[in-house]
């Protein structure tokens, strides 16, 4: 009895320690970075995209299912053989040691398959944003350039077809190849949920798993939200873990696209994001902006927030926070305030690509 709990503890200890230091390494040694970021990570992904693309249904989803399930039988198993422990210690010690080896192991599986990715310098770090000055004035001249921009580009768009769901993915994996050679993996693609309207309940417009490697959208998103989310996703697996640098890679993917669909798509999200952060700093200015828009594109921004409202409750409140906190572990101190970074990132790139965005009040 006492050499198989040495035995299990000697295993629990082990995963502990080799996630101690595979942690230390990727936050302080540079070469051990580098040699995740470019000889463990991509051949990983690379691996799992060429096994599951080919599988149209998500993978991941059902493995995440197998997963709850798996933990609420041991957990249950657990509480029944701690209210009889005197007629069921050692099935108790053996279940209590794979409540505690099984998050371990899964924790030691995410930091592998991806989780390395979080110590990846910002893509834009490696771009001259920061050199800018950055307050209301230039918010609000990011807002008038998003409106113009919007107006314009939905007058245009109206007339030509719009785009599937296979088109826009081979389009999105298309660009990313072009515009991010340097950080592309080959084969990018993304999935349908399986969880279906249950996203819209936990808010949720897209995610990438860990563990499969898949990328998933919540399909059941209005059309013009598709390409922006579907190419944010394409970043997370390709890599890219940080939620701003997914934004502004989506933001850059979109609006370098000839298609025009992909083009609203993206200043239609960065709008949101930009209006929304104008919104807490002048709400006057940003009704006033809000007014330019073409009734057609408030119609668009309506018909989100009627999905939002329709959805409201608990179940996404409780998503936020617990995705807030994962964030926050995860180094991105903002929180979820972290994909509002977009804005002001996007608005530099801008800067720098054309020095011209002065639309007029």
């Amino acid at each position: 009895m006492t050499k198989r709990i040495s035995i299990k503890t000697a295993i629990l200890l082990s995963f502990i320690i080799l996630i101690i230091v595979l942690q230390l390494a990727l936050s302080s040694s540079s070469s051990f970075q580098h040699y995740y970021l470019y000889s463990i990570f991509p051949p990983l992904q690379i691996a799992r995209n060429y096994i599951l693309n080919f599988v149209n249904m998500s993978v991941g989803d059902i493995f995440y299912l197998i997963l709850i399930f798996s933990l609420l039988f041991i957990l249950g198993r657990f509480l029944f053989f701690a209210f009889t422990y005197k007629r069921n210690k050692k099935r108790f010690i053996k279940t209590l040691f794979y409540l505690l080896l099984l998050p371990l192991l899964l924790y030691f599986s995410f930091l592998i398959l991806w989780g390395g990715n979080y110590y990846r310098k910002a893509v834009h770090d490696n771009w001259p944003l920061q050199t800018q000055k950055w307050d209301k004035e230039d918010l609000l001249k990011w807002n008038l350039y998003l409106v113009e921009k919007l107006n314009e580009l939905y007058a245009q768009q109206k007339n030509t077809p719009q785009l599937t769901f296979n088109n826009i993915n081979e389009l999105s994996n298309q660009l990313y190849q072009k515009q991010f050679p340097d950080i592309s993996l080959a084969s990018l693609k993304v999935k349908k949920s399986s969880l279906g309207r249950f996203l819209n309940y936990m808010g949720v417009h897209g995610y990438y798993n860990p563990f499969s490697g898949e990328a998933q959208i919540n399909h059941h998103l209005p059309l013009y939200m598709h390409p922006f989310v579907m190419a944010h996703e394409m970043a997370h697996q390709a890599g890219v873990a940080k939620e701003d640098d997914a934004n502004l890679i989506a933001y850059i993917i979109c609006i370098k696209s000839e298609d025009l669909h992909f083009k609203y798509s993206g200043y239609f999200n960065l709008y949101l994001y930009a209006s929304s952060n104008l919104k807490q700093k002048d709400p006057e200015l940003f009704e006033e902006t809000r007014e330019k828009l073409s009734p057609n594109v408030i119609k668009d921004i309506k018909d989100l927030r009627k999905i939002y409202k329709r959805y409201r409750g608990i179940i996404k409140d409780y998503s936020n926070y617990l995705y807030d906190e994962y964030l926050i572990w995860q180094g991105q101190e903002m929180g979820l305030d972290t994909y509002n970074e977009v804005v002001q990132q996007a608005y530099y790139w801008e800067y720098i690509q054309h020095q011209n965005i002065q639309p007029s009040l």
